[in-house]
């Protein structure tokens, strides 16, 4: 339905309604650079709401692109930058906007876009020529401010991430002699401090009333979060390298050594311990073992230490170790008669190994990268201009176009082709290379295991003295059980952990299977979940990155707001729960998925997204036979070179 008649220029653009605009151009031309009464034009408001068409159709009849209007005399490219109307932004560009002009308080558009905190704006307006130099993404506003000082003091750690990879300088200071380090303390913001000082900032810069970043920090009660940021690079509280105990090899020896040792003592002496004690002895001495990793092999400073460790590596190659200990010189001897099934078991066990070491070892897959700065400077105004220019298509990590299917992994620090997940059992992720590797280690310990177990109940069987099982029959559990424990203790716990295991592997296996049929990765299938498509949230803003909401809540807490006023502002409830058992237990539950990666179908719903996987679009199914031979092409099979994959293939 069109507007009324009396509908002036400026009101159709406001709103977007172009059949209006061209009714009045084509009355009267001259009015594409009328102003109202504001002193703004037509194309402002179209630029400022997005009306990308309007913006056009304004331009093409002679609207004046580097007009200026409203109180602060800026651009509708300045308008359209401090709102991230990126699509707009694009459009005033390509016809000659001037990229480097200022408003009355001195803002360039850099400047306002940074001010926005939308990244994906601010990505396209440092690949313009106008800002490849370092002189101009180091611009100062009146005060002497550069952008980088504006997202450090806003909090914005994906816009000084961004900043910082295309050059700014981490030494500018403004006439107040604040650097960008200081206006990171003022925010409170941990991610922007450690960036910050990460790309070398002087931590002894003092302002013009000789205060150092920490001196500003105790006074404005963010020290905390400064210590930590410089706890998470190493240093010490002065700044200085912290001296590590431990080498990386050293560090990487006792992860292996102790879980393999502590274990193996654990299956040797809870076998002798009162059946009562039995139980929890094993899981505290299991929980010692993970807190001693923690806490005094790996840094505990570190973000994420455990999971980018090969921690959980370990403990998978300590029950391999133990599995074949066990096997190889109490299981194999005793049961002669089964030589079939012991040598299956042999060389399942070698190809769990082989695959689980092909798995570790072998890159996943890596998305190219743009070769030079004009190759990604094409790639971004390419993708702008056909409206693409989201988190689905570019990563603001690598600065790079993402291939469909493809995921930045934080962990690995690139992006992985069809990109399944990151398996801290591997210490690697799952991805286009090494997928079917994993799957193959999978679907062999799945036969392997419960033949294993087979054979470890037939030695039982074989081996037991009648005499040791009459002597338990008046005991509380079963007489074969007990007997089993006090004949080989060691072996007995440590298939109870195996077959532990082999549940959890099952479980990922089934969902292995079922996604690939469906021509789905985990982390698709998680966002079938979550949102309802596979692709996943297509921008990002400051208010969706990572960190931003903890930041935000360590402020609060601060500056004295209570925490469950903190929780309910920040995500809409209070904290203060009821205790009970059941959420103890819950709490718990979801930390032991976590550890053995169920959690990706839980917490991430996954499981949720499989079952949901029907109904949404999937334009990679192809059938479910044509699924699994493109799986075990590695896309040779439809042709689908998964690398470059941009548009979705037909």
């Amino acid at each position: 339905m069109g507007l009324e008649p009396e509908c002036s220029v400026h009101q159709a653009a406001q709103r977007g309604d172009l059949d209006r605009i061209c009714q009045v151009l084509e009355a009267d031309p001259t009015q594409a650079n009328d102003r109202d009464e504001q002193n703004v034009t037509a194309l402002h408001w179209a630029a400022i709401n997005g009306h990308t068409d309007c913006c056009e159709l304004l331009l093409e009849n002679g609207a004046e692109v580097d007009a200026t209007g409203g109180e602060l005399e800026a651009t509708a490219l300045h308008w359209s930058a401090r709102n991230g109307q990126l699509n707009s932004m694009h459009l005033l560009v390509k016809y000659g906007a001037n990229l480097k002009a200022v408003d009355k308080q001195g803002f360039n558009a850099l400047h306002l876009t940074t001010h926005s905190s939308y990244i994906m704006p601010l990505i396209f307006v440092l690949q313009q020529d106008a800002y490849r130099t370092k002189d101009a993404i180091d611009s100062k506003d009146p005060q002497g401010h550069t952008s980088l000082m504006w997202a450090a003091f806003q909090g914005d750690a994906m816009s000084v991430q961004i900043l910082l990879k295309h050059g700014a300088s981490v030494h500018t200071s403004d006439e107040a002699g604040l650097t960008p380090l200081h206006w990171a303390v003022v925010a409170g913001s941990r991610l922007c401090m450690e960036r910050i000082i990460a790309q070398g900032a002087q931590l002894t810069a003092k302002d013009s009333t000789e205060k150092t970043a920490a001196d500003l920090a105790r006074e404005v009660t963010t020290y905390s979060n400064y210590v930590a940021a410089l706890y998470a690079l190493g240093r010490d509280r002065e700044g200085r390298p912290i001296d590590r105990k431990l080498g990386s090899k050293s560090q990487r020896f006792l992860i292996y050594l102790v879980p393999f040792l502590g274990y193996g003592a654990l299956f040797q002496v809870v076998p002798h311990l009162p059946w009562f004690l039995a139980g929890p002895s094993f899981v505290v001495g299991v929980a010692m073992i993970h807190l001693g990793i923690g806490l005094f092999v790996l840094d505990r400073h570190k973000r994420n230490a455990l999971k980018q460790s090969p921690y959980y590596l370990s403990l998978l190659s300590m029950s391999l170790a133990w599995l074949f200990l066990m096997w190889f010189n109490y299981v194999m001897p005793a049961t002669p008669m089964y030589w079939k099934s012991n040598m299956l078991v042999g060389l399942l066990l070698f190809t769990v190994i082989t695959n689980l070491c092909w798995c570790a070892s072998i890159s996943p897959g890596r998305c190219p990268e743009p070769k030079s700065a004009e190759e990604r400077q094409s790639d971004v105004n390419e993708l702008a201009s056909h409206g693409m220019l989201t988190g689905l298509s570019f990563c603001i990590t690598c600065l790079a176009r993402r291939p469909l299917r493809s995921k930045h992994c934080h962990m690995c620090g690139v992006c992985i082709p069809r990109h399944d997940h990151h398996c801290p059992w591997i210490d690697n992720c799952v991805g286009l290379r090494n997928h079917r590797s994993f799957i193959v280690m999978l679907i062999a310990a799945e036969i392997g295991i419960p033949l294993y177990l087979s054979l470890v109940y037939q030695y039982y069987l074989d081996q037991i003295p009648d005499v040791l099982v009459a002597r338990y029959r008046d005991h509380l559990f079963s007489a074969w059980l007990t007997a089993a424990v006090q004949f080989n203790g060691a072996l007995f716990c440590s298939s109870v952990w195996i077959f532990v295991i082999n549940l959890w592997l099952l479980i990922l296996l089934a969902m292995q299977l079922a996604q690939i049929a469906r021509q789905l990765t985990t982390f698709e299938a998680s966002n079938v979940g979550r949102y309802g498509f596979m692709g996943g949230r297509g921008d990002t803003n400051m208010s969706t990155q990572n960190g931003f909401i903890e930041q935000q809540a360590e402020r609060m807490i601060q500056a004295g707001v209570p925490r469950d006023q903190v929780q309910k502002q920040l995500y809409g409830c209070s904290d203060h729960k009821k205790k009970s058992l059941s959420k103890l237990c819950l709490g718990i539950g979801s930390s032991l998925m976590s550890i053995v990666g169920l959690d990706l179908y839980t917490r991430g719903k996954g499981g949720q997204g499989l079952s949901r996987s029907r109904a949404a679009a999937n334009p990679f199914d192809r059938g479910l036979v044509n699924n699994c031979l493109d799986f075990w092409t590695a896309g040779d099979y439809l042709g689908v070179d998964y690398e470059r994959l941009y548009d979705v293939p037909t």
